[in-house]
């Protein structure tokens, strides 16, 4: 395989892995929302290679310490997530957040993939009108795809690993903004040394 030819696969195995790369993205603080809560996020997003994706998110809380959102992604991807505060202060707060994303071509039934993150969540800097969060995201991606299929040379799973920081900044009454720049990095001989950005702006009503 040519030089050009290994490039345009290697691109396209990363497009498609990370096509639901958003869903790296928090988009939401250590700390659950108020008891009885409900919130709705929409968010474009944009990788370094300059895809573009647009997601929408809704997270309920359910007690002091825990909520849960569900999440879509270009009509392509659905993803949940449950946020357990592990610590929570008065100014710093500690959470994981088990979430599940899966992947799938509206116009092809022969390829899909399921991530598994456990992103663990801190709040470093709390006031009244600015939260800031970092993060680090293990997680773990099965891709279940045609075994006749040339066009990815990728393991069908790999180890993935993410860093992330983000901030929720309220201006205004009702509207909040919810920047958040992650890096994902993969566990695989042939992606190794790929790295992926992703930033995602957030607007919470």
């Amino acid at each position: 395989m040519g030089r050009s030819a290994l490039f345009v696969s290697a691109f396209s195995s990363l497009l498609a892995l990370c096509g639901g790369c958003t869903s790296i993205a928090s988009l939401h603080t250590a700390r659950p929302l108020p008891v009885g809560a409900t919130e709705v996020v929409f968010a474009p997003g944009a990788y370094v290679f300059e895809d573009t994706d647009d997601g929408e998110s809704e997270t309920l809380r359910f007690g002091e310490r825990v909520d849960a959102g569900v999440r879509t992604t270009s009509f392509s991807m659905l993803s949940a997530d449950v946020n357990f505060a592990v610590v929570k202060t008065e100014r710093f707060a500690l959470s994981i957040d088990p979430s599940v994303s899966y992947f799938g071509l509206p116009f092809s039934g022969d390829f899909s993939i399921t991530y598994l993150w456990l992103p663990v969540l801190a709040d470093v800097y709390t006031s009244d009108d600015l939260t800031v969060t970092v993060a680090v995201k293990p997680g773990y991606a099965s891709v279940d795809l045609d075994d006749d299929d040339d066009d990815f040379w990728f393991d069908e799973s790999t180890e993935l690993l993410g860093f992330g920081i983000g901030a929720r900044w309220r201006i205004g009454e009702r509207t909040v903004v919810l920047p958040e720049l992650n890096l994902v990095t993969f566990d695989d001989d042939e992606l190794g040394d790929q790295r992926i950005w992703t930033f995602t702006l957030g607007f919470a009503f």
